[in-house]
């Protein structure tokens, strides 16, 4: 984490590990880090360095590319539509 948001981030932590939080602060806090954590991710995936979050964001691209990749089997197959009906 960037020691320049060190503070927002242990408001945060500090919430999360309260003992009297409410059902709403918890969601509240959970949602806020969550994404500050995904900017994070994201801003390293264009510009890695050597660490963690950097090897997330690594992890990230190749899953999405991996997602967006045809299925080996997808181009040998025939659709329905293209299919003739039996007669």
């Amino acid at each position: 984490m960037p020691y320049e948001d060190h503070e927002f981030f242990q408001e945060h932590a500090g919430v999360t590990n309260a003992r009297f939080k409410t059902p709403q602060a918890a969601a509240a806090t959970t949602r806020e880090l969550r994404r500050y954590v995904s900017g994070l991710i994201e801003a390293k995936m264009d510009d890695p360095a050597e660490d963690v979050l950097s090897d997330l964001g690594a992890r990230v691209k190749e899953a999405i590319s991996a997602w967006r990749r045809p299925l080996p089997w997808s181009t040998s197959c025939s659709s329905p539509a293209t299919t003739p009906a039996p007669t």
